[in-house]
């Protein structure tokens, strides 16, 4: 039997009504609902999605009526999924957005000069572009200029925000601003209260905290402004200079642990800037100590930040690529390694979902195998590579993101190379990496860290599989 009906007889079939199209207020309303969904969420897939969507409605706005408020949001959302991590973009895809993402929060400062939010939102992007572009030979003076823009913005950010603060000092932060609506300045005597009324949206004071973030961000631009110098008088005159912002920050009240943190992440970043353009490495360790004093001194106030055990992981870690560089004892380097590991455990221990600290628990493990390499240590190579590849197999359980499942499968692959009897791990790993996008670029497989140099062993290598596996990459 038919599922269709015919129109009685004498009727004619009527067309469904077409939707009115949606005014420039319903998609901004339909684009902050999208937004609320997605921070309901915080991260994961669906939360990208909604995102993403919010973007796709505020560029319709923008269409409609290029104003301040759809400009400056859909610029503040794409910068948000530039930095959004699970899962993560592409490092194209994040270029693009940032790009995206200056152009519109550019044409939104174009519309109001004077306007904190969104200038502190165009910095935040510059700085976060300057980053990318001077990971790319032959962008380096880009990045420079990049980065000199977003000081320049965040020096501003503050000038303005300081007058405000000094006009009507707010010792306590006030309401949240709600999504979709930015921050814009009272109507000025003289002018039309009804004019006014109509482009002022949400009115916040500016308070200590708000000048202490800004300091913060002005800091830790000015100290990634540093790394990219390559000489020693430049390096140590920004990082001063992020030094006196932070003292800035105290003298307004900043919580002592977090300036602990943001003045070792200071520390740490000149460090390994001294020590990858071989400048002073002497003082370049003291500076490493330092910075390890400042997260412990944290860590006394606040036991249980992930936060802070995370960064003691990852300046310990640059510690030692550090002291192997430059020849330090074996004992030393393995008790690095031992405090590595016991600090990202303990932070594991604190967030066990988070897949980003059990992956990093197992490249400590890989990189720890190139410390027995003789025979007699494989006893001792079979449990690290036994620890790596469980760690890595529970964090592609946590969050099988694409990205991170390719970097992932691929150091699990050589974990498992380094046992003979788990070749046929190496070879599913290998096969899940490929599964998941990875590539051969240049001779170099995707996912590659140059930061944990462990190879494929020269059997694996040799294999069948493996070099079959090589000629269907290398034809793609």
């Amino acid at each position: 039997m038919s599922r269709f009906k015919l129109p009685p007889k004498g009727k004619k079939a009527t067309k469904p009504e077409e939707a009115a199209p949606l005014s420039f207020d319903d998609i901004v309303d339909e684009a902050i609902n999208m937004e609320e969904k997605g921070d309901r969420y915080v991260d994961g897939d669906k939360a990208r999605r909604f995102y993403e969507r919010s973007c796709e409605l505020y560029a319709q706005a923008v269409a409609m009526n290029p104003e301040h408020d759809p400009l400056y949001n859909r610029g503040r959302l794409l910068l948000l999924l530039a930095e959004f991590r699970n899962p993560p973009y592409r490092p194209s895809e994040c270029r693009g957005l940032l790009e995206s993402s200056v152009n519109c929060l550019r044409r939104a400062a174009e519309l109001e000069p004077t306007n904190t939010d969104t200038l502190f939102n165009l910095a935040q992007a510059l700085r976060t572009s300057a980053e990318h572009l001077f990971s790319i030979d032959g962008q380096e003076p880009l990045a420079i200029a990049v980065a000199e823009e977003a000081c320049a913005l965040l020096e501003k950010v503050f000038a303005l925000q300081s007058e405000a603060y000094q006009r009507n000092p707010v010792d306590s932060a006030g309401s949240e601003p709600q999504p979709g609506v930015s921050t814009q300045q009272l109507p000025q005597d003289g002018d039309k209260i009804e004019e006014s009324l109509e482009s002022v949206t949400a009115i916040q004071s500016v308070t200590k905290d708000t000048l202490i973030d800004t300091l913060v961000a002005w800091a830790e631009t000015l100290s990634l402004r540093s790394s990219f110098c390559s000489d020693y008088a430049s390096c140590m005159h920004f990082h001063s200079v992020a030094m006196e912002k932070l003292k800035l920050s105290e003298a307004l009240g900043i919580e002592p642990a977090r300036l602990s943190l943001r003045c070792a992440d200071a520390l740490s970043t000149l460090a390994d800037t001294l020590a990858s353009n071989e400048v002073e490495p002497t003082t370049a360790a003291e500076y490493f100590k330092q910075s390890l004093a400042l997260v412990q001194r944290a860590l006394e106030i606040e036991p249980s930040s992930v936060e802070a055990l995370c960064d003691k992981g990852d300046i310990l870690w640059s510690f030692l690529a550090f002291q192997i560089k430059y020849g330090g004892s074996e004992a030393e380097i393995r008790t690095a390694f031992a405090d590595v590991v016991n600090s990202y455990t303990s932070a594991f221990q604190l967030e066990s979902q988070n897949a980003e600290i059990c992956a990093k628990l197992g490249d400590a493990q890989l990189y720890r195998i190139l410390l027995y390499p003789s025979p007699e240590q494989q006893k001792t190579r079979e449990v690290l590579v036994g620890n790596a590849i469980l760690y890595y197999k529970r964090a592609l359980a946590i969050s099988e993101t694409r990205i991170d499942a390719i970097r992932t499968c691929l150091h699990m692959g050589k974990a498992a190379s380094q046992i003979p009897e788990r070749d046929m791990e190496c070879r599913e790993a290998m096969i899940m990496w490929k599964k998941k996008g990875g590539k051969l670029v240049n001779g170099i497989f995707s996912g590659t860290d140059e930061d944990i140099p462990v190879d494929f062993s020269p059997a694996t290598k040799a294999s069948p599989w493996f070099q079959q596996l090589l000629v269907i990459l290398q034809s793609v």
